[in-house]
């Protein structure tokens, strides 16, 4: 056991992106399994290998980039559903429009009729009807 926790020292180990590898390699194989094709069994090879060469590097100034990479994609697709999901929430009570100048999502409380609208980036004031 004591050349095990020698071979382990030093060793980056698991983080979100092993994870998400591991999850991938396993998604392959169950599309394998149902599917019958040999190419997703193949497939579902290269993310685990890619994994465990991560489990077992020691250069964890760069597995430590490599996450942070997967964590800064993952907040910005985050960040884009829930304004999605809170725009459709708010569909039936705030109407949605874009700035003529800039270009920025604007909204508006529905049934005010036509109203006179002030750009909360470029300042520009135009009339839309809500």
């Amino acid at each position: 056991m004591n050349w095990y926790r020698r071979f382990i020292a030093g060793r980056y180990g698991a983080d979100h992106l092993s994870i998400a590898l591991m999850l991938l390699s396993l998604l392959l194989m169950i599309a394998a399994s149902l599917s019958g094709w040999v190419v997703f069994s193949i497939l579902s090879l290269a993310p685990m290998a890619w994994c465990f060469s991560r489990l077992l590097s020691r250069d964890i100034a760069r597995r430590r980039a490599e996450n942070e990479g997967l964590l800064r994609w993952a907040r910005g697709l985050t960040s884009r559903l829930r304004r999605i999901v809170r725009r459709i929430a708010g569909i039936r009570t705030h109407r949605y429009f874009r700035c003529p100048q800039c270009g920025i999502a604007l909204r508006a409380p529905r049934g005010k009729g036509k109203i006179r609208v002030s750009c909360s980036k470029c300042g520009n004031r135009f009339e839309t009807k809500t």
